[in-house]
């Protein structure tokens, strides 16, 4: 569950932070992780919990996903455009099955052996109750780009 208590998050920190601890996967796989964060001034209305989750979920899996590619490699940006955060996650993978993609954010759905199906459920939750948006583009073979869009917090 959601914690109660929201806070004026810095989303690039939190990102800064994750990647810290997800390089070493990235490391572990020779996924390359290119991270270009462009908002260190933005402030969302989020714990770092909750924003942590949702850039843990997407980075985890865009890793996971390269990783049986040759020169695998995730992108992660922000900016604000139009007075909102933008986080994006981009992969080379071999991008999600058109079927899937229709039901990819309910619970259990997951097309990996070891996979729960919560990761990107749980995102979407989460987007969700911070009054974002979350939107993916992928193509078979064309890798996958995730883009969360966020309210700055007043």
């Amino acid at each position: 569950p959601a914690d109660d208590e929201v806070s004026r998050t810095a989303p690039d920190a939190v990102v800064q932070r994750l990647i810290g601890i997800l390089k070493q996967l990235a490391s572990q796989w020779h996924v390359t992780l290119d991270v270009e964060l462009n908002a260190a001034t933005a402030r969302i209305s989020a714990t770092d919990a909750s924003f942590s989750e949702i850039c843990f979920n997407l980075i985890r899996n865009a890793i996971e996903a390269v990783r049986a590619t040759s020169a695998p490699r995730v992108r992660v940006t922000s900016i604000i455009d139009h007075g909102r955060f933008l986080f994006t996650v981009t992969d080379n993978g071999p991008g999600i099955d058109p079927d899937l993609q229709a039901e990819m954010f309910q619970p259990f759905v997951t097309r990996k052996p070891d996979g729960t199906g919560l990761g990107l459920y749980v995102v979407a939750e989460r987007v969700a109750e911070l009054n974002g948006q979350i939107h993916c583009v992928s193509g078979a073979g064309q890798g996958t780009v995730f883009e969360v869009s966020l309210p700055m917090a007043l």
